[in-house]
């Protein structure tokens, strides 16, 4: 079983904490594969993989897409389980031997498409589609992780247990579900951020996957990356934040009646 660690970044210095941090705590190999949105990126010293860059920013979920494409060019037939292990460019995986751990809930369940260090057993409410859409009726609820804070998102575990949905923070996922879907070619880029952690438990779930809890130590930064120009500047050519928001829960709303609301 493989693991590429696949991160998004506009800035070298968060790419570079997060790339050290989760292979200096790796105990296999672990491949890391990196999208820099509008910059170039280079690689943190003594680290090797691939990188490639888009000219101007074009979102988290095009970042998405094109790393699985990379990771299909680099390895386009794989003797062993291909694991894409999304992280977000202001998250540090802490916990020494957290590929093992996530190797090890891949293996025991050939069914799981999607893992993560943070996870809710729930998501949408028990009204959604027999009420008036509002955005709250997407939420998530019972989430459960060990991260720093753990205390304010949830509750705090340290054992893997089912889950149907994880943060757009670290999305770890067989390579054989984004193969089924085409990647992330399934979601509109020009809905450039929010949600789209959302729609791929939703998808998971029409595919017939399962989810689960990872709860290694880790934390995140927040907000390292949206309160930065590249981002703002981008969002405004789409209406700002809160419409790009507004947008993206919609879609799923609208995509996703057949498996909404998500439960174990």
């Amino acid at each position: 079983m493989n693991i590429r660690l696949c991160i998004i970044s506009c800035k070298q210095e968060l790419f570079d904490d997060a790339a050290k941090t989760a292979l200096d705590n790796a105990t296999g190999k672990v491949s890391l594969v990196g999208f820099g949105n509008g910059v170039p990126l280079g690689f943190p010293s003594g680290v090797d993989g691939h990188t490639e860059h888009s000219p101007e920013n074009r979102g988290v979920p095009y970042g998405l897409h094109r790393l699985w494409e990379i990771c299909k060019d680099l390895w386009p037939d794989p003797p062993d389980e291909e694991i894409l292990c999304y992280i977000h460019d202001d998250f540090q995986i802490l916990e020494k031997g957290w590929d093992q751990r996530v190797k090890a809930v891949f293996a025991r369940d050939p069914r799981c498409g999607l893992a993560g260090f943070g996870g809710a057993t729930a998501l949408g409410g028990d009204e959604i589609y027999s009420a008036a859409y509002e955005v709250h009726q997407l939420g998530r609820r019972n989430f459960y992780s060990n991260m720093h804070g753990a205390e304010v998102h949830g509750f705090r575990t340290t054992e893997e247990r089912p889950i149907v949905f994880t943060d757009g923070q670290s999305m770890i996922l067989r390579r054989d579900l984004l193969d089924k879907v085409n990647g992330w070619s399934w979601w509109p880029f020009h809905l450039i951020h929010h949600a789209y952690d959302y729609g791929i438990a939703c998808m998971a779930r029409r595919h017939g996957y399962t989810a689960w809890l990872v709860p290694c130590d880790v934390n995140h930064l927040n907000f390292q990356t949206a309160s930065q120009p590249v981002y703002k500047d981008l969002a405004a050519t789409h209406g700002g934040d809160a419409a790009v928001h507004a947008a993206s829960h919609r879609f799923v709303y609208d995509t996703f009646r057949d498996v909404l609301p998500l439960r174990l």
